[in-house]
């Protein structure tokens, strides 16, 4: 899943919320544990909808910008058996 951020740092990411087939794309500020809806955007009841209606929302604004997380990858040193490894 997508997430993007603002000029203000504003992170906007989509959430699950009370129940199973409840879905919304949220924001939080900078320091913040906890998010605010985006008002102008509807519940959907799965998260691919409310992914849709957040990368839609950021193109038609212009406002918001593409975060690239960066995953890590290790690799076992050769000869290393990872599963014997435990």
């Amino acid at each position: 899943m997508r997430k993007y951020r603002d000029s203000r740092g504003w992170i906007y990411a989509v959430q699950s919320g009370i129940g199973p087939d409840a879905f919304k794309a949220r924001y939080s500020k900078p320091g913040k544990t906890s998010g605010k809806c985006v008002a102008k955007l509807p519940w959907r009841t799965t998260r691919e909808e409310a992914q849709a209606d957040l990368d839609a929302y950021a193109r038609k604004g212009g406002r918001l910008y593409e975060i690239y997380e960066r995953y890590v990858t290790c690799r076992m040193p050769a000869g290393i058996d990872a599963a014997a490894s435990g």
